[in-house]
């Protein structure tokens, strides 16, 4: 199938995600055969960025209860390396596999995202996602990791471009939305 298309359907299996599954069957359950169909497919050597891109925003619209450990632990490497299943990939790829984490793993993926900003190796596409990343995962970290985030993203706000320093202040805002949401004040 053409690249277009085969995206297509990754996208149409990723807005189907909320739909209910049969539950007697125990594999189906969750969503998890679609989980893995997805997650099959972007390790295939002919997912190009384009059909990867599509295949990780629709594992990422998933139910988090559905997607297995080993999934969460391939998307870590990805982010981190770019790597998957021996392949390298591009830094849209990689950028995009950083949201897909933090809409899919616990708070211990902040530590990824976290090393991101802290270090200078990463391409400023990837940088973001981790910035972005870091305000999806806010409402999920505890009070410790939320001043964390803030002040590696302060940190890279007084450092970084015009647009990552926007996106840094933005994802502030919703560290500290979540913050007062909790009734904290760290």
């Amino acid at each position: 199938m053409p690249v277009r298309t085969r995206c297509y359907a990754a996208l149409a299996l990723g807005l189907l995600a909320d739909q209910p599954t049969t539950p007697g069957d125990a594999f189906a359950k969750d969503g998890k055969l679609v989980v893995r169909g997805l997650w099959t497919r972007l390790q295939e050597d002919r997912a190009g960025d384009e059909t990867s891109v599509a295949l990780l925003v629709a594992l990422s619209m998933q139910c988090r209860q559905g997607v297995p450990e080993a999934v969460r632990t391939g998307l870590r490497g990805l982010v981190s390396t770019g790597l998957l299943a021996g392949r390298r990939h591009g830094a849209i790829v990689q950028a995009q596999a950083a949201l897909a984490l933090a809409r899919l793993a616990d708070v211990d993926a902040a530590g990824v995202f976290l090393g991101i900003l802290k270090g200078r190796s990463q391409s400023l596409e990837v940088r973001r996602s981790a910035i972005l990343a870091l305000g999806v995962l806010a409402p999920r970290l505890d009070e410790v990791r939320r001043v964390s985030a803030i002040d590696a993203l302060v940190s890279h706000a007084r450092r970084g471009d015009p647009d990552t320093t926007g996106l840094a202040w933005i994802t502030v805002g919703r560290v500290l939305a979540a913050d007062l949401a909790d009734g904290s004040m760290a």
